[in-house]
């Protein structure tokens, strides 16, 4: 069983506000999101658009739990009051 983030090839984004990295992928449904991020909005979205997980990350390094979703391919999106990044 195995869920994957379907990200940029070295599972980092960066640009000119925010850089973040999520690990491990593949992974079980528990990954790390790793970066500047405290205060911005977290959501999980299914191939169907349906979104399955939000959360509010406070932290530098937060650690998700999703391994209550069957395995597949999600979308992970993170949202400031200034940009939104999707990674598909």
């Amino acid at each position: 069983r195995s869920l994957i983030m379907n990200l940029a090839a070295d599972a980092g984004i960066e640009n000119n506000e925010t850089t973040f990295s999520v690990y491990p992928n593949p992974n079980n449904g528990v990954f790390k999101i790793e970066g500047e991020n405290a205060g911005e909005d977290l959501r999980i979205i299914d191939l169907t658009g349906k979104i399955v997980f939000e959360a509010q990350l406070k932290n530098t390094i937060e650690t998700i739990n999703i391994s209550y979703l069957p395995a597949g391919i999600y979308f992970l999106t993170i949202q400031n009051s200034k940009q939104k990044i999707s990674i598909r």
